[in-house]
């Protein structure tokens, strides 16, 4: 199965978006601009989906923030 990486360029995310990414079965990292919520930090530990929060938007070029294939 592939597997892809979730960039988000929003001030946070919440569980309830947590679990949706979640249930997409098919993303191994998130990666976000701003905040992941303690809770939200939990569901991705516990379904094994590594988290990084608070990358510069400098690291983000705009053509890059997609989803990308590993």
């Amino acid at each position: 199965m592939k597997q892809y990486i979730e960039v988000k360029a929003k001030e946070n995310i919440y569980p309830s978006e947590a679990k949706l990414i979640i249930e997409k079965g098919t993303i191994a990292a998130v990666i976000t601009m701003g905040t992941i919520s303690p809770k939200s930090k939990e569901m991705f530990d516990a379904a094994e989906i590594l988290w990084v929060e608070q990358v510069p938007e400098q690291w983000i070029n705009e053509s890059d923030a997609k989803k990308l294939e590993l």
